[in-house]
């Protein structure tokens, strides 16, 4: 995935999962929703990757 630039969607692969960003229109509370959605993502993110490694451990 490429990060130099804005104006084309990315996608990126985490795992089984598969994800689509792109740019939306600006709002006044724009800043403050990206951040709740960046911190919620990041947390199920870190929940899905700890179940993983803990059913991969499980199984050696």
């Amino acid at each position: 995935m490429t990060t130099d630039t804005v104006t084309s969607d990315a996608m990126e692969c985490v795992g089984k999962f598969e994800m689509s960003v792109a740019p939306g229109r600006p709002t006044r509370d724009a800043e403050e929703r990206w951040s709740r959605r960046v911190d919620a993502l990041a947390s199920w993110l870190i929940a899905e990757w700890e179940q993983e490694r803990a059913s991969m451990e499980e199984a050696c």
